[in-house]
């Protein structure tokens, strides 16, 4: 009798950990998942902040703050459909993301009372990490024009971009 309880805990265990590997190792999320805690179809996006870092990750090179609609959509359009891979923190140095994007976005949470928050999403063409309190790094495995979409922004004669020095 206690050796089919010993093989049931066994067992019990195996698969647990079997799920618990799977759920590491071979996850894909959608921008949108990865954002869903935050960022949702009732959010309103109030501004993004993006910032511009020469090669060395350290130093930034521009910077500018985004509240148009038209331009915010066309940032939100070029992460939608990304599709990511959870990743280790420890996979990814921070020091490696070309950009990084501040979304400042309110939240109904009762009738006329919002919560404003904001989430860090830093990122180069092949990584994404999202800080919102946790620090949760993707490796991104689909096609996607997040850098089409930034070099456009760098060229928007309407944006004004501070210069770092």
């Amino acid at each position: 009798m206690k050796k089919k309880i010993i093989k049931f805990i066994i067992g019990a265990l195996l698969i647990l950990l079997a799920i618990f590997i799977y759920r590491e190792l071979f996850i894909y999320k959608t921008m949108d998942e990865a954002l869903s805690d935050q960022i949702n179809s009732e959010t309103k996006i109030e501004a993004i902040n993006i910032t511009e870092y020469l090669e060395n990750g350290l130093e930034r090179r521009t910077k500018t703050r985004i509240e148009d609609d038209e331009i915010l959509s066309t940032i939100q359009n070029g992460f939608t459909n990304m599709e990511l891979k959870k990743i280790r923190s420890t996979d990814i140095d921070i020091l490696d993301m070309d950009y990084s994007i501040e979304v400042i976005a309110s939240n109904l949470v009762a009738e006329k009372h919002y919560s404003t928050q904001s989430v860090n999403i830093a990122f180069n063409q092949h990584d994404l990490i999202i800080i919102d309190g946790d620090i949760k790094s993707f490796e991104i495995v689909s096609e996607s024009n997040h850098m089409e979409v930034m070099d456009n922004l760098l060229n928007n004669l309407e944006l004004e971009w501070v210069e770092f020095e």
